[in-house]
């Protein structure tokens, strides 16, 4: 073979081989998006502090205290009895007392650390103070009185005690359910279920 032919057999397989390769640049690599992970957040609810849970749990005590209280009186009373002058103020003054000292341990509280605290214990204030005083006010004149004069202003009284507490059962009615503070604090406050 000739070196002429050589050249252009070696020519020929060089032009085939780049036009099978095209003139074209290779395609560029595909595109490749790195991301990191999304930071993981915590999702624990927050873990009530020591001051929120005591002055909970002081409010709630109050309150419940209040009705366990008066509930025992009540256990420990005769089944049958009849009312008398003395049983009535007797009665009358239990109301007063055990009302009297749920006032004063809500109004011992320092300002509430919740949004609606302070509301929601005013509320509770202001019904065992009136309970207290038609309690106390009734014994008062029952004792004072002659005769079965003391009947009217007794059953009267123990009436005006009672019912000003008929919505004074739920302490914590009054507070923003919808405050995640609150209500993680509530979740494990023990003075706050209804059987404490």
């Amino acid at each position: 073979m000739k070196i002429g032919t050589k050249l252009w057999m070696v020519a020929g397989v060089c032009v085939l081989a780049v036009g099978c390769t095209g003139s074209e640049q290779p395609p560029p690599p595909a595109a490749v998006t790195v991301t990191s992970p999304p930071s993981v957040t915590s999702t624990a609810p927050p873990k009530p502090d020591a001051s929120s849970l005591a002055w909970l749990n002081s409010y709630c005590g109050a309150v419940h205290g209040y009705r366990l209280a008066n509930n025992e009186r009540l256990q420990n009373a005769p089944a049958e009895q009849v009312v008398t002058k003395g049983s009535a103020s007797k009665e009358l003054g239990e109301m007063a007392e055990l009302a009297g000292k749920t006032v004063d341990e809500l109004t011992a509280l320092p300002p509430s650390p919740f949004k609606d605290g302070d509301k929601a214990k005013q509320f509770f204030v202001e019904r065992f103070t009136a309970s207290r005083d038609a309690a106390a006010e009734g014994k008062r004149k029952v004792d004072a009185a002659k005769g079965n004069a003391w009947m009217d202003p007794g059953s009267a009284a123990l009436t005006a005690a009672q019912d000003v507490l008929k919505d004074a059962h739920d302490p914590l009615a009054q507070f923003d359910s919808n405050d995640p503070v609150f209500g993680v604090t509530a979740a494990v406050a023990e003075k706050c279920r209804p059987s404490s």
